[in-house]
């Protein structure tokens, strides 16, 4: 399957809306048990702005519209034109986080247990 575009928002994150694309592995779900490592691939300066089709020319955005059988789930957002990654720490995370509860992801907690 390709990337699928979608936009994040949420409401901790109130006025903040990324755009981002999604790959899923085309074997997820075969093995309801299987967890799935997660790839968030931030571009440069140049793929700013409101459309997706500059985040796929690059990076593992476009690896995997290349590579249908990639084995990791790709997340790739795009930063608005004004601004760059560093304000948007917090809602990269909330993404992220979003993407764990939905998805059979591998998080930290599955790869390092929980510390004392």
């Amino acid at each position: 399957m390709k990337q699928q575009a979608y936009t994040f928002s949420s409401a901790q994150h109130a006025g903040v809306a990324l755009p981002y694309l999604l790959f899923v592995p085309r074997a997820y779900g075969v093995n309801p048990h299987q967890r799935w490592p997660l790839i968030l691939f931030l571009h440069g300066k140049g793929e700013r702005g409101d459309d997706l089709t500059l985040v796929r020319r690059h990076g593992i955005a476009k690896v995997v519209e290349e590579q249908e059988d990639f084995p990791f789930f790709a997340v790739s957002p795009q930063c608005p034109l004004e601004t760059d990654w560093t304000p948007h720490h917090a809602t990269l995370i909330a993404l992220v986080d979003d993407l764990l509860a939905r998805y059979a992801i591998l998080g930290l907690k599955t790869l390092f247990g929980t510390r004392a």
